[in-house]
């Protein structure tokens, strides 16, 4: 569990108009600060949060240069998290954001080429049957084997873990 201290917990959402944004939103707004939400749809960001006071902004360069946080939460497709990631940790912020934590090698090492970064990957549903296929099956790895049977199913369990990726 990552625990934000006082000068950590304004956080902004980004893909906040989102299904899973939106769903974050609902937990964490209870928690935190909410200091900002981001979705390059402005429109459904102004419709699902008409009734906030919050700041909206249409990109991440914005709610960078008008906004004070500390901690960004991505929910935006894995293919947009880099060039949404790079500006936030080159602006000194924490990053929360779903695994993987690149889509390619070359991500990773632009990653650690940053100074200053604290990049943090969660893992939604751990409780997946994914999960347990891969625990189950783990000693495997190195080995020529058929998955030919296996059937993944999503079982609705809103629990996460989170590791610290910080290089």
């Amino acid at each position: 569990m990552v625990t934000l201290n006082k000068s950590q917990n304004s956080i902004i959402i980004i893909g906040a108009a989102g299904r899973q944004g939106k769903e974050y939103f609902h937990l964490l707004s209870k928690l935190y600060k909410i200091s900002g939400l981001v979705d390059t749809n402005y429109k459904a960001l102004k419709e699902a949060y008409n009734q906030s006071s919050i700041p909206l902004f249409h990109t991440v360069e914005e709610a960078i240069e008008q906004c004070s946080f500390a901690t960004a939460v991505i929910c935006i497709p894995h293919s947009y998290h880099f060039s949404v990631t790079l500006p936030l940790i080159n602006a000194n912020k924490t990053v929360i954001k779903e695994k993987p934590l690149a889509l390619t090698q070359v991500e990773v090492n632009r990653y650690k080429e940053q100074e200053k970064n604290h990049i943090f990957t969660i893992v939604q549903r751990p409780f997946h049957e994914a999960f347990f296929f891969v625990q189950k099956n783990l000693y495997r790895l190195g080995k020529i084997y058929d998955f030919g049977e296996v059937i993944f199913h999503y079982l609705g369990v809103a629990s996460s873990l989170i590791w610290d990726i910080t290089f």
